[in-house]
Parts: C-alpha cells; sequence; structure tokens
C-alpha cells in the first residue's frame, strides 16, 4: 500500500491528507488540530491519517474531547494491557506493569506520563482526541485536559497527537504553536461525486442532479450521507426533494444555495471566511430539514431506537438500546431496527473497546454528534425521555468494582450526565457531590475540577451547593499552588455562604482564608477571617472550630507583642480541648508556657484571672509546672 492508495470507505482529500502526512512525520512538529464543521469529515481524516501512517503510528490511543486527562491515561492504560505479548519476557512484564501504573487513579497523571514514555523509549504512541471542545474565542472548555495535551506535546520521545476540533485553540505556554492547524472544509465537487458514487441513491443521480445536491448541502459530506438515506426511504423523487430543501433555505435568506462554491472559488487564498460560513450556514439548515423528513418515514419502533441511540456520548451495547427500544409487554428485537438504521448509515457499528469478557466480533453502536445533535434539536420531549432511560442504563451499571473503580465511575458520570439533561437536575448535583468525592479521595484534582465547575453552572448561584463548589474549588487552587485563583474562589464562597444562611461552611471557608492570609504575612487580614469565623462557630456551637480559632488568633496576638491578649485566647481554648478530650491540649500548655516566661508571673497571672475562674488558675499554674519540670528532664 502506497500513501495515496484510496481505502474502500473514504473519499478524496489527497491534498489534504498528502500535507498534513508530511506534517505528523516532521520530527520538529507534534502533531495536527483538524478544525472545522462536525460532520465535515474530520473524524474520518484523522483515521485514515493514523491508517496511512501504518507502524509509525504505534500505538495508537483514541479518545473524546470530552474526556479528562485521567480518562485519557486509563485508555492508553487498557489498550497497553490488551496487546498480545511481547517476545521479550522482561520487556513485556514491564509493558504489563506500566498498563497497570495507567489506570491507578491515586498516582498523580503527570508522573504516570513521563513514566510511560520513559519505559515505552523510542516506541511511538499517536494519541487521536475526537472533538476537542472549545468557546467561541478559541480556549478549551476544559483547562485540564488542555494542560494534559500540553504536557503531551512537552514530554519527550516518539510520540504525536492527533485532534479535532470545531475551531482552532490555544493550549498552556503557547505549546499549540508546535501543531499544525487545518480547515477541513467542504467537499470538492469531484470529492463530493465520489462519495456519490459509493451511496446507492446518490450514486444514481445524473450529473446534474448531482451538482445540485452538491451545492444544495454546501459540500458536507455527513449531509450528503443523510440525503442519500431519504432518497432511499422516499418515494419521492430527487427533483421534489430538492425543490423542498430549496424553499427551506430561501425561507433561511438564502435563495442561492451555489453561491458558495463561487465565492470560495473567486476568493483569495487567505480570506475564504465568508464562503465557508455561507457552505455550513447552508449544510446546518439542510441537514435538519433532511433529517425531520427522514425521522417521519420511519416506523415508530425504530425512529424510538434512533432517538435513544442519539442520547449516548459513548458507543452504546445491547443492554442499553434494549431500554430504548422495549415496549412495555413486548419482547425486545433489536435486529431489524438496527439493521435499518446502520444500512441508512444513521447509527455506524464500532468495536468494543478490549477487556475482560470481550470478543473479537463484539461491537458498539454510535450516532454521530452531527446527527445527535440534529436529532436532539428535532425531536426534545423524546430525547428527554430518552436520557431518563439512558440514566437509570448507567445508574443500574454502577456497582463496586475493585478491579476497575475508574470504569465505575466512568458510569456515575455517565449517569450523572444524562439525569442533568433529562431535567432530573436534583439527582444530577448529588451524584456529581459523589463522583467529586471518588475523585477527590483519587487525588484526580483536573478531573474533580471539571466536573466541579459544570456542576456549578447547574445549581443555583446564591444556593448552598454553589458554596460548597466554590470553597472545594478554593481549596483546589490552594493544593496547586495557585493562591490567587484560590483567594478569589474562596471569597466567593464566602458571599455565596452568606446569602445561602449556611454558616457552618462559612466558619470553615473563613479559617482557610485565614490561613492563606497568615501564609502571606498579611496578619490584618488573617486576625479579621479569624475573628469572622469565631462569631460563626459560636453562633453554631462548633466548640472544636472555636478552639482552632483562637489557637491561632492567640499565636497572631504573641506575634503582634499583645501577650496578654494571647494568654486569654489560650486558655480559653485549653479550656474547650481539656473538655471535648483533644490532643491539641499539649500544644496549647506549651504556648501557655512561652507566654507566662515571656511575660513573667504577675502578668500572666493578671491575663489568666481576667478569663478563668480562680479555681482553675491553680489548676492551669500545676499543669504549668509540671510541662517546665518534664522539659526540664528532657533537656538534662
Amino acid at each position: 500500500m502506497t500513501d495515496m492508495d484510496e481505502p474502500e470507505r473514504f473519499a478524496g482529500r489527497r491534498d489534504d491528507l498528502r500535507t498534513l502526512l508530511e506534517a505528523l512525520r516532521r520530527p520538529e512538529h507534534a502533531g495536527v488540530v483538524l478544525h472545522g464543521l462536525s460532520g465535515s469529515g474530520r473524524g474520518s481524516l484523522a483515521t485514515e491519517l493514523v491508517r496511512r501512517l501504518g507502524a509509525e503510528a504505534g500505538l495508537v490511543v483514541r479518545v473524546s474531547g470530552a474526556d479528562t486527562g485521567e480518562q485519557v491515561l486509563d485508555t492508553f492504560g487498557r489498550l497497553l494491557g490488551a496487546e498480545p505479548s511481547w517476545p521479550d519476557r522482561a520487556a513485556d512484564d514491564r509493558r504489563r506493569r506500566l498498563a497497570a501504573y495507567l489506570r491507578t487513579p491515586d498516582e498523580f497523571w503527570r508522573d504516570r506520563l513521563a513514566t510511560a514514555f520513559a519505559v515505552l523509549g523510542e516506541r511511538p504512541v499517536t494519541l487521536v482526541v475526537d472533538d476537542f471542545a472549545t468557546d467561541h474565542r478559541g480556549e478549551p472548555a476544559d483547562r485540564g485536559l488542555a494542560a494534559f495535551l500540553a504536557r503531551w506535546i512537552r514530554e519527550p520521545g516518539s510520540h504525536r497527537v492527533l485532534i479535532t476540533s470545531r475551531r482552532p485553540f490555544t493550549l498552556p505556554d503557547g505549546l499549540h504553536e508546535r501543531l499544525t492547524e487545518h480547515h477541513v472544509g467542504p467537499l470538492t465537487e469531484a470529492e463530493a461525486r465520489m462519495l456519490g458514487s459509493r451511496l446507492p441513491a446518490l450514486g444514481a443521480l445524473t450529473a446534474a442532479e448531482h451538482r445540485r445536491a452538491w451545492l444544495g448541502t454546501g459540500g458536507h459530506p455527513r449531509t450528503l450521507e443523510h440525503l442519500d438515506a431519504l432518497l432511499r426511504r422516499s418515494t419521492a423523487g430527487f427533483a421534489a426533494v430538492a425543490e423542498r430543501l430549496d424553499r427551506v433555505l430561501a425561507a433561511e435568506g438564502t435563495p442561492d444555495p451555489g453561491r458558495w462554491a463561487e465565492e470560495l472559488r473567486s476568493a483569495s487564498a487567505g480570506d475564504r471566511r465568508a464562503g465557508l460560513a455561507l457552505a455550513e450556514a447552508i449544510a446546518t439548515t439542510v441537514n435538519e430539514a433532511v433529517l425531520d423528513d427522514l425521522l417521519a418515514l420511519l416506523d415508530d419502533d425504530t425512529r424510538r431506537l434512533l432517538v435513544g441511540a442519539a442520547v449516548y456520548r459513548r458507543p452504546a451495547d445491547e443492554p442499553a438500546l434494549i431500554r430504548h427500544a422495549a415496549v412495555p409487554g413486548a419482547p425486545p428485537d433489536l435486529s431489524a431496527g438496527l439493521d435499518l438504521l446502520t444500512g441508512l448509515g444513521l447509527v455506524a457499528e464500532v468495536p468494543a473497546p478490549a477487556g475482560p469478557g470481550v470478543g473479537e466480533d463484539d461491537v458498539r453502536h454510535l450516532v454521530h454528534r452531527w446527527t445527535a445533535e440534529a436529532i436532539a434539536r428535532l425531536c426534545p420531549e423524546e430525547t428527554t425521555r430518552e436520557h431518563r432511560r439512558a440514566a437509570e442504563y448507567y445508574r443500574h451499571r454502577v456497582r463496586p468494582r475493585d478491579s476497575d473503580p475508574v470504569a465505575d465511575l466512568g458510569d456515575l458520570i455517565e449517569a450523572r450526565q444524562h439525569l442533568f439533561l433529562a431535567g432530573r437536575v436534583d439527582e444530577a448535583i448529588r451524584l456529581s457531590f459523589l463522583v467529586r468525592e471518588r475523585l477527590d479521595m483519587w487525588s484526580a484534582w483536573d478531573w474533580a475540577r471539571a466536573v466541579c465547575e459544570e456542576t456549578l453552572g447547574w445549581v443555583a448561584p446564591d444556593s448552598r451547593d454553589a458554596g460548597s463548589l466554590l470553597h472545594y474549588l478554593g481549596l483546589l487552587a490552594h493544593r496547586r499552588g495557585e493562591t490567587a485563583e484560590a483567594e478569589r474562589l474562596l471569597g466567593r464562597a464566602v458571599s455565596v455562604s452568606e446569602a445561602a444562611g449556611d454558616r457552618a461552611q462559612l466558619a470553615s471557608i473563613c479559617h482557610k482564608l485565614a490561613r492563606l492570609a497568615e501564609d502571606r504575612g498579611d496578619h490584618a487580614t488573617a486576625e479579621r477571617r479569624l475573628r469572622q469565623a469565631l462569631l460563626v462557630d459560636a453562633e453554631t456551637g462548633n466548640r472544636a472550630g472555636l478552639a482552632a480559632g483562637q489557637h491561632r488568633l492567640g499565636l497572631l496576638c504573641a506575634l503582634g507583642g499583645r501577650l496578654s491578649e494571647a494568654v486569654a485566647l489560650h486558655c480559653q481554648a485549653l479550656a474547650i480541648e481539656i473538655a471535648l478530650g483533644l490532643p491539641d491540649a499539649r500544644v496549647e500548655v506549651a504556648d501557655l508556657a512561652r507566654l507566662r516566661a515571656a511575660l513573667g508571673e504577675r502578668e500572666f497571672h493578671r491575663a489568666v484571672t481576667a478569663v478563668l475562674p480562680e479555681e482553675s488558675v491553680g489548676g492551669l499554674a500545676r499543669l504549668l509546672d509540671d510541662f517546665a519540670t518534664a522539659a526540664e528532664n528532657r533537656q538534662n
């Protein structure tokens, strides 16, 4: 096979392939970004590039742009572990141990990634990220995944990355500049004719009809495939279908569908934006009209199955699809509906991921995102209902799996997403807190942050849940050394917790803000936050929090030379710690002993009697004398 051999299922893009293969083989380039409208063939082009790289691609790790760095490493480890045994037994043992290590979520992902490339050495690895999400400015939607990709690019070794996305994007430290960006636009007329020759209905059109189909779909591959499916199911001929689509476009303000091709042909090489934007608008409008007609031609059972399959982000197995095909009182039969939908190109069969109990012939079913998003807009009520069924499926699957905790967590996350899209937001929020708990236990902080930031958009902005999420995000920022961001988030959490009346959480946040202020030497702010926390702790009856706050406030007073005030605070803290049986009482005694030595007996006694009853003053004196004797004995 040569680089330019045509596979059975890939049409055209020969110039793109040649340019991109050269870029992928350049040592100074880390990979390629394919950006453009969903359904334009970005994923197919990525697949074809990997196929043409052959052995140069090495181990191919293909993931979703919705995955986190933790999930990427889990997939990496699973694929590495599923490889056939290596001839060298020592090397094979290292491979198996590395595969297990990559799937250990309580190890920091940066360490696991660096270890993987060090162990694999010159063995190539190609990471393929499908549909990397960005905002309208090209900023990554998930900062954690962006950081992971930047690290992948930065790490030395024989590895590359191939990313598809809606638009170009930036990565931390400017590392996106090491990627070759390539826009995947409309098919040329020749490429569309090549694609049409492989589709039953489009292949039967005349040259003039095929040109009209190409212009009327904006040269969009997936829309052309949907048009072929409609022509196969409909009794109306191409002329009638094309006239209806022209009327739809005219109603949307596009009376001349062919103008996009003319604009692209006459535009300069550097300014094709107007023609591309028009082609994308035509493709989006026509695609929905075609799918609307196509859905109306399906029987109820098949339509239900299609809408159900379309709600899944991950390829769905048969038990999942049965939930959407089942009619009460009737045994589910998927075969006829799936055969029809796969034959029409609306549902694709994909190999099941390697794993225990998975056979070579096992398949999953997936609806392309372009198709699924259009179906959701056309069938909102049915889509909501099917999301509820998908949520129940994943909740049913969730069970303690000691051998695969990441898979168990993945099911929880999918259930959470489907619950939210089904309108059961409160249940989705509760699952979010459970997911966060597990991720925090593993120290999977990037993943936890992504979950919390998404959930923050689901909760009421002045609710207890919002305060809790902001509090946790602030703690995460502090753990990562992002002090300014931690203070900003915790400051927001204070305002939200006050508005929500969550006094206990408010005290906890103030304690943390006091600690941050202490760390940067701002003792005035630290004291203000501690006094705020003490007021709330006293109000809520949190005696342990009260003692901890008094202890730290005493230390601040001592640093400021206010020794008598420090004595009073340490005495109050000691009384609570003794009453509660807290081990911190020993530290309190040591601090009071130092203060007695600094103040002298008379001043110390005056400060103590101001806060302790007379019978306790003598007991404290004996306690401090015993402490001094024990300290002297240790020194001797």
